[in-house]
């Protein structure tokens, strides 16, 4: 499998996935992959929908056994650190 035709596969998955559980329908624009990786026989990406619930899916192929994982995940927070935490640690300064 092509990293294309991997791609092409994983974002049908996604709007598979978010009709059966949320009801939601998307098209293959709609879904934007962020991350992909093929490592040791597996192939990874990180997608998200372009609606506003905050879901990340990510979608594993393993080629030694032909089969596809996905995983969906829902945001639960979000937060904004200073970077100066890193340079002092004795000081935490975080802002929400």
């Amino acid at each position: 499998m092509t990293s294309y035709e991997f791609e092409k596969a994983a974002k049908k998955l996604v709007i598979s996935r978010a009709a059966v559980l949320y009801g939601e329908h998307y098209t293959i624009e709609q879904i934007n992959m962020v991350w992909f990786a093929h490592v040791l026989g597996y192939k990874k990406a990180i997608l998200i929908d372009s609606g506003d619930n905050k879901r990340i899916y990510e979608v594993t192929y393993n080629m030694g056994k032909d089969e596809f994982y996905v995983d969906t995940y829902e945001k639960q927070d979000n937060m904004k650190a200073s970077a100066v935490i890193f340079a002092n640690e004795d000081e935490m300064k975080t802002e929400d």
